[in-house]
Parts: C-alpha cells; sequence; structure tokens
C-alpha cells in the first residue's frame, strides 16, 4: 500500500514542480527579453504608467471624498436627517438645515431608531487667549455629539451637556497654538468675549464630521446661546447612530413619518417628509458629486484604454519582428500553449512594471492634489493619499489589462507557417498584421476624440461661466463679515458699531464704495422663504420661493446693481415707516405677470411689504441657467447682529482686509473679521466643477492625444517599412517626392478620419452624461464637434509626416539591386 501511495502522490509533485519550473522559466525569459530591448522597455512602462495612474489618481478622489469612512465608531451606522421643505428653508456649508427645537422634536420621538441623535452646525468665533484674538473655525453642537460619534478624547474630556460651559479644541489647535502644552486642560479661554473652559482635546486626525473643511473647537450650542444671549440655539443638521438591529430602510420610512407629524415652526412652512443620508457634508450634493467622479474615472479609464492599446500595437510589432525566432521554438518541439503563455506572461510583466509606475504616478498625481485649497472662505484641508486597496486595485487592474491586451498578440504571433517563416527570414510581414495593429490605432484616436470633446465642452462651459452676468460686478469687491450678537451687542450698540465701521472703510485710501448685506451673493449660504401676493388669501399656494437678503441703502451701488424700475432703498425707509422690500425681475414677473409691479404688496413671512424697487436679473446663487426669485430688505426695518461688509476698493484685497481687521480691533478687541475675502473668489465656488473638470479632462485629452499621435507614427513607420521596396520602385519608375509623401499622409489621414467619425458618435452618445456640469454650453455644442476632428486630423497628419519623408528617402538603385 505504501508504494502504491507513492505512485500516485509523486507524479502529483512533479507536475507542480513542473508548472512552478515553467513560471519561473517564463519570467526569466521574458526578463531577459525586456533587458534586451531597453528603449521598448521604457517606452512601454511609461504608456502604461500614465493609464494607470491617471485611473489610480481619480479613483483615489472619489475613495477620499465618498468612501473614505470618517475616524468616529461604525461610521456606517451614522446618518443624517434631510428635510423636503417648502417655505422658509435655510442652507450652509452642511447643506439643508433644521430648527433647534425641531431637532429636539426629532430626538424625543426617534428613540426607537437611533441610539442617540445629535446636532451640529459650522460656525467660526472669535478666539482670545491672553488677550490675543483670532477668527476659529468650529462646530456648534448638542451635548451627546462626541458620544453619538463614539469618540474618545486625545487629551483631557469631553463634555456630556448641553450646558456645561466647556470647549474641546482640536489636536491641530493644540499643537500648533500652544504647541500640546497638557497644562492647556482646565484653562478659562474666550469665544465671542464669554469665558469657557477647556475641558479637553479631540483625538488626532478627527477634524469634524464635514470632509475638507477644518474644525478648530466644538461647544455646546445651547450654553453658546445662553451666554451670547440668543433665546435659542442657531439651525442645524441632525445626525444620528442607528439602534441595533435597526435597519436603515425602515428606519428611514420611520424618520419619513416624523417629520410629517412633528408641527412645522411657522404656519406658512411645510414638511413633507425627510430621508437620510450617509453622515457627511455632502448631503444634497452627493448624486451630483458621484456623476461628476464617475465622469472622471470614465475618462481616467479612457486614458488606460488609449494607453493599452497603443501598447498592445507596440507588442503586436514586436511579436511580428520575433517571428522566426518563435518559428524556430515550434519547430523543434516547444508546444503553442506554452508559447502563447511565455509572450503572455512577458506582456502581464510589462503592464505590472507600468502598474507599479502608475502607483509612483498617483502618489506625486494626489499629493499635488491635496495642495489645492477649495475656494470657500473657510479653512479645508484635502487628504487624497491612496488607501493600500486603491494601489491593490491599480496593480490588479494593470495585471488584468496585461492579460487581455498582451493574448490577442501573443496568439498572432504563435499562429505561423513554419516553413514560409523560416524561408523568409527576418523579413516583415503586411496584409493582416497590418490590418490589426491599423485597428488598434483606429480605436485610439476615437477614444481619444471622446476625450477631447469632454475636455472642450468643460473648457466652454467654464468659458461661459466666467462671462455670465450675475446682475452685480464681483470684481474689486472684499467682503468682511462681523458678528456681534455673540459679544452681547443689542439693537441699538449694534448698529452704531456698524455706522462707525463703514465711516472708517470709507475713509480708507482707494475704497470707491461701503455696504452691508447679512448674505454674500454666491457665497454658498442662503435664506428662503416661500412669497406671494399680499392681496391672495392665507390658504392660497404660495406663488414662488425666493432667496431674501437684507443690506443697507448703499448696497446697490457698491455692487453695482441696475434699479431698472422704482427706487433703491433710502434713509427715509426706517423702522417706523411702512415696510419695503426691492425684488429681482424674476420675481416680479413671477407674482405679477405682464404687471407693474412697483407699488404692489409682497407677503414673506408673515408680513406684508411694498414693493420699492426692481433690480435687474442675474444668479444671485450657484450658477444656473434659470436666474433665481431674490428679495432685499432694508437694514434699517429689519436689524441683524451679522452682517458682511462690502467693500469695493482700487487698492489691493490683501491689504483692505488688513486694514479692515485693524478698524474692527479697534472699535472692539474682542471681535474678530470672519470669512475675509475677494468676492470675485465666490463665482470660483460655483464654477469649481467646471474649472476641476476643464483642468483634468484637458490633461487626459492631451495624453490621449500625444499616445494616439504615438500609434499613428508607429503604425506608419511599420507601414513605409513594409513597403519600402514598393517605393524604391515607385521613385526609380519616376515617381515625384509629392505623390510618396501622399500615400503614406493619406494612409494617416484615412486612420485619422475613420478614429474622428467612429469617436464623434460615441461622443454624441457619452455626452449626455456631463450634461448636468455644463453651463451654457449643449452637450452636442456645433463648436466643439467640429473643432475637435480637424485637431486630430491635423496632430495625426503631423504624426505621420516623419514616417512619409523617411518613406521620400528609399534608395531606388539598392531596391532594384535587391530585386
Amino acid at each position: 500500500m505504501a508504494t502504491t501511495r507513492d505512485t500516485v502522490v509523486r507524479p502529483a509533485r512533479t507536475r507542480s514542480a513542473s508548472l512552478l519550473d515553467d513560471l519561473v522559466q517564463d519570467l526569466r525569459f521574458a526578463l531577459r527579453g525586456l533587458r534586451r530591448g531597453v528603449g521598448f522597455t521604457l517606452t512601454a512602462a511609461t504608456t502604461i504608467a500614465i493609464g494607470v495612474g491617471a485611473t489610480a489618481s481619480v479613483a483615489s478622489i472619489a475613495n477620499a471624498v465618498l468612501f473614505r469612512p470618517l475616524p468616529v465608531s461604525s461610521p456606517d451606522r451614522l446618518t443624517s436627517i434631510w428635510e423636503r421643505r417648502s417655505g422658509r428653508v435655510a442652507s450652509s456649508k452642511e447643506g439643508m438645515l433644521v430648527p433647534y427645537e425641531r431637532y429636539q422634536a426629532y430626538e424625543e420621538a426617534t428613540r426607537d431608531v437611533f441610539s442617540g441623535l445629535a446636532a451640529h452646525r459650522y460656525s467660526s468665533f472669535s478666539f482670545t487667549v491672553q488677550d490675543q484674538a483670532e477668527t476659529v473655525s468650529g462646530v456648534l453642537t448638542s451635548g451627546n455629539y462626541f458620544d453619538v460619534l463614539g469618540l474618545a478624547p486625545g487629551a483631557g474630556r469631553f463634555y456630556t451637556g448641553d450646558r456645561e460651559a466647556v470647549v474641546v479644541i482640536s489636536t491641530g489647535l493644540w499643537r500648533s497654538r500652544f504647541a500640546s502644552d497638557p497644562a492647556l486642560i482646565g484653562q478659562t479661554v474666550h469665544l465671542d468675549s464669554r469665558p469657557f473652559v477647556v475641558a479637553g482635546v479631540a483625538p488626532d486626525g478627527f477634524t469634524g464630521t464635514s470632509w475638507g473643511i477644518v474644525v478648530d473647537v466644538w461647544v455646546p450650542a445651547v450654553v453658546y446661546s445662553e451666554r451670547t444671549g440668543a433665546s435659542n440655539p442657531d439651525w442645524v443638521v441632525p445626525i444620528g447612530r442607528l439602534g441595533p438591529g435597526v435597519q436603515r430602510v425602515p428606519a428611514q420610512e420611520q424618520v419619513d413619518r416624523v417629520a410629517q407629524r412633528i408641527p412645522p415652526e411657522e404656519a406658512h412652512t411645510r414638511v413633507s417628509g425627510a430621508r437620510l443620508d450617509p453622515l457627511a457634508w455632502r448631503g444634497d450634493h452627493l448624486p451630483g458629486l458621484t456623476r461628476f467622479l464617475g465622469m472622471l474615472m470614465g475618462t481616467s479609464l479612457l486614458v488606460l484604454l488609449i494607453a493599452s492599446a497603443n501598447l498592445a500595437g507596440m507588442l503586436l510589432a514586436r511579436a511580428l519582428g520575433r517571428r522566426r525566432e518563435v518559428a524556430v521554438r515550434l519547430a523543434i518541439g516547444a508546444g503553442r500553449g506554452r508559447l502563447v503563455r511565455q509572450l503572455v506572461t512577458e506582456s502581464l510583466l510589462l503592464f505590472l512594471i507600468g502598474g507599479i509606475g502608475g502607483v509612483v504616478v498617483a502618489f506625486w498625481a494626489t499629493r499635488l492634489l491635496s495642495t489645492i485649497r477649495l475656494p470657500i472662505e473657510v479653512p479645508t484641508v484635502l487628504d487624497l493619499t491612496p488607501d493600500p486597496g486603491v494601489l491593490a486595485g491599480a496593480l490588479v487592474l494593470a495585471a488584468v489589462t496585461g492579460i487581455v491586451f498582451g493574448l490577442g498578440p501573443a496568439l498572432r504571433a504563435s499562429q505561423l507557417d513554419l516553413a514560409s517563416t523560416l524561408k523568409e527570414g527576418l523579413s516583415v510581414t503586411g496584409g493582416r498584421a497590418g490590418r490589426r495593429r491599423s485597428l488598434f490605432v483606429a480605436a485610439q484616436l476615437a477614444l481619444t476624440v471622446l476625450l477631447l470633446v469632454t475636455a472642450s465642452l468643460f473648457a466652454r462651459s467654464l468659458q461661459r461661466g466666467l462671462h455670465v452676468d450675475p446682475g452685480f460686478d464681483p470684481h474689486g469687491v472684499v467682503v468682511a463679515t462681523i458678528s456681534l450678537g455673540p459679544h452681547g451687542y443689542d439693537e441699538e450698540r449694534a448698529r452704531a458699531f456698524f455706522a462707525r465701521l463703514t465711516a472708517r472703510a470709507d475713509a480708507m485710501p482707494g475704497v470707491e464704495a461701503v455696504s452691508l448685506a447679512r448674505i454674500v451673493l454666491l457665497g454658498g449660504e442662503s435664506y428662503g422663504t416661500d412669497v406671494r401676493p399680499a392681496d391672495l388669501g392665507a390658504s392660497e399656494p404660495p406663488r414662488t420661493n425666493a432667496r431674501l437678503n437684507v443690506v443697507d441703502t448703499a448696497y446697490f451701488r457698491t455692487m453695482r446693481m441696475d434699479v431698472v424700475a422704482g427706487r433703491a432703498f433710502t434713509n427715509v425707509d426706517q423702522s417706523g415707516t411702512a415696510h419695503v422690500v426691492v425684488v429681482n425681475q424674476t420675481l416680479a414677473s413671477r407674482l405679477w405677470p405682464g404687471e407693474d409691479a412697483i407699488g404692489k404688496r409682497l407677503h414673506a413671512d408673515g408680513r406684508d411689504y411694498d414693493v420699492a424697487g426692481i433690480v435687474r436679473d442675474g444668479k444671485y446663487q450657484f450658477l444656473t441657467e434659470a436666474p433665481r426669485s431674490a428679495a432685499f430688505f432694508p437694514f434699517s426695518q429689519q436689524f441683524r447682529p451679522s452682517m458682511t461688509l462690502h467693500v469695493r476698493t482700487r487698492a489691493g484685497a490683501g491689504e483692505t482686509l488688513v486694514q479692515i481687521a485693524r478698524e474692527v480691533q479697534d472699535l472692539d478687541p474682542n471681535v474678530a473679521v470672519e470669512g475675509g475675502r475677494e468676492l470675485a473668489r465666490a463665482v470660483q465656488v460655483s464654477l469649481f466643477p467646471q474649472r476641476f473638470g476643464a483642468a483634468l479632462t484637458g490633461i487626459f485629452g492631451l495624453v490621449g492625444l500625444v499616445l494616439a499621435s504615438l500609434g499613428v507614427y508607429g503604425v506608419l513607420s511599420v507601414h513605409v517599412a513594409q513597403r519600402r521596396r514598393e517605393f524604391g520602385i515607385r521613385i526609380a519608375l519616376g515617381a515625384a517626392t509629392g505623390d510618396v509623401l501622399r500615400l503614406v499622409l493619406g494612409r494617416g489621414a484615412q486612420l485619422a478620419v475613420i478614429g474622428a467619425a467612429i469617436g464623434l458618435v460615441l461622443a454624441a452618445g457619452a455626452t449626455r452624461f456631463v450634461r448636468a456640469f455644463l453651463f451654457g454650453v449643449s452637450p452636442l455644442d456645433p463648436v466643439t464637434f467640429a473643432v475637435v476632428p480637424i485637431v486630430l486630423i491635423v496632430t495625426a497628419l503631423t504624426a505621420s509626416f516623419i514616417p512619409a519623408r523617411r518613406a521620400t528617402h528609399a534608395d531606388p538603385l539598392e531596391t532594384l539591386r535587391q530585386e
């Protein structure tokens, strides 16, 4: 029995050893082959590194933005509540908000859904330590915020109640401002002139739940509101942790029913339901982000396909150049399967080397992209470092691509007629091999057209956006927010402060105009409500939802907003006079179509207003194809303790902002300027998808064009080598140089025309996926679809010129001698 067992097991070990030996031999042979052709290896590996690097870079961005979990306990169990509201609506950097009292109602009504429901709202504070005030970014939270997130403090402790007068600071602030001094714990600091004790430090790496936005300070919203004199905490985003065993779909259904049961805070506000979203700042932007990043991933994969097709053509040419070697190996008994495996191993190794290079490219590219600062007024940090999973995926993608695109050339190289091949020796072949390589090049050109069309659409969209009329002139205007309410200012003192500040700002060198406004147009924050003509009954549905703003009398002049009918606000509009409003043309036409709106009465927020003026339409919020309804109320009749100073100046923005901060500190050392920036940067926020998309797809398109050009050059070089005798005979018989040039350039033009035609058809179907990111440009933009093929054909002809010139130098004497 032992002998029998040995005879059964030993062949199995032999087969395994044989397979392993074959694999090692294939790898050694592939390495020797790649070393012999160093130029080919470097070119091919670089080509693949570009394609894999582009794909891995975009995958890293998508992973960081959409999939990377927050550094909290079980982030998949966390969710945020987003209401479907009409009437009074508000949004901030976190997205749609709800009143704090409504969050408390949710907490009470959903205890069987959530193990804990917290709330948060991004804010900024004047942070004072040892009489040195600075503006820091922070978050107002409910007392159970850290408990719901499941965090442990990095030092000290967290607050656990709504009325603890304590703060928690970030590790970053602790290091940069206090040199990680443990003695800071228990010390008193001042937020907006109010004392708070430092309870602890957040864990290292946690900077809040809003991706990309840096948070320095967390403070309980209730005690902050009490200490600063506010009647109630501000609007917030509810965030909850699903209870044990609670599934998301039933939880969604129950929260939706609860949202409809909780009475709205005002009669004219309606809530039709609510949904649960993954916890992040993305909110309503999540579908758009997903589509945008999916589009970028698609374009990066196109780059990889172009690179792979390019390399497949190179491998095919390389394999055909080794026909005699392959024929000899077949003649001495090598199996075709073994030869195919060996050639595929070489292709796989080449793609893996390129994949490793692609990982290096991804690290470099994402580090460069991480230095980008989003064009918003809050501090941001982008951690786009590729995760191990992304890098492993890149290498797997390179391996799969190597097998897929290496198999065809390997099969073609092994299908030989031994007798004819050994007889021909090292001569090059034409016919089907040339047609196959031409097919690869045509595919490259078609995919390049798709890339170039996408890039051109983004570029034209960006161009249109930069020249859009927002209804005002943002250039030369700087803005700086000053919040006085938290510092204990009542209305009388606050109005006096703002009056002195505007007077001082108006006296600064280079200043042309100064005004105040509650909302910065195009600034990312908005407040809206349903409005209707005052003569409609309360039971009748409102006509539209309008974006609201509170401004002073100089606002329209400072912003260069044209009043096309009626008048702007004047000093006559005071608290004791009739309430007035200025509307834009869109709101006037929606409420009173075909009528003169001046003198009409508008109902908003439970009060009637006389329409005093109409301003010209513009894009008063994020860029849209159609203007949105907007209404402006006078600051003299609607006091707000937090206002943004708007200064139109001929001086530099940085110098002006420094002067504003100096004047604010001179008026009150405890008050710090928030969000100082150029107003023109707000346009960059609206155009960020177009700007980023144009830059990235433009780079991808350029890379694709270069790779496709190399493909045209390569196939025509082989084409000229194959027909060198023919060209020599033509020249010997009297053919002019121009005739030979036309023959070769015609071949290049044929490839370009075929590739352009196929690419335009693909683009016509694919560009509908980028429609949502285009502004003022059709996905079938005729200029783009006319210019891109011309660019491609000209580039292909340029790449064809060198092989064409080489064909004209064929020596007729040498050709006749060979014949």
